[in-house]
């Protein structure tokens, strides 16, 4: 089960660079944050022709 889960977040910090948090000081900004792009990597994952190649 560890594979799958591994998986799923190391997908999801390629796409949405979640980890990506260091100037955020509040809770309230921190969970913002975290379901913002959440909400965004799950639309890139129903429309992947809304992503764009950042490798131009």
């Amino acid at each position: 089960m560890r594979q799958p889960t591994e998986a799923l977040f190391a997908w999801l910090n390629k796409v949405t660079d979640i980890e990506d948090a260091s100037n955020i000081c509040s809770s309230k900004g921190l969970l913002t944050h975290i379901y913002g792009r959440l909400a965004a990597a799950m639309m890139l994952r129903s429309y992947p022709e809304l992503a764009f190649d950042t490798n131009i």
